[in-house]
């Protein structure tokens, strides 16, 4: 286990903050503690919930369920937050449902 320093954007005003994180923490994790930070919303009717991508990375999106370490997350990254949406009934990205019952974000 090791300390990374993060950068993560806001996808929605283009804030960044920066956080050092264990390099163990899953993606999960990290959004949770973003919605619970009020860095991101709540996921609601129509937000379904996030993804994660490194920046420069060509939009690769990071398993949720997988550890910083595992997706080779870097000392000084900045992640991503990309909402996922739905429109017309279906969503962009097929999210774990697991993540709301884990963290009883519904």
């Amino acid at each position: 286990m090791a300390n990374i320093s993060i950068n993560f954007l806001n996808p929605t005003d283009g804030r960044e903050i920066n956080v050092t994180v264990e390099d163990s923490i899953t993606g999960q994790e990290v959004i949770a503690e973003l919605i619970a930070n009020d860095f991101i919303p709540v996921p609601s009717e129509t937000l379904y919930g996030y993804k994660l991508s490194i920046k420069g990375s060509g939009d690769v999106c990071l398993e949720n369920n997988k550890t910083f370490a595992d997706e080779g997350v870097k000392d000084n990254d900045t992640i991503r937050v990309m909402p996922a949406f739905f429109y017309a009934g279906s969503n962009l990205y097929e999210l774990n449902s697991n993540i709301y019952k884990q963290f009883n974000i519904f």
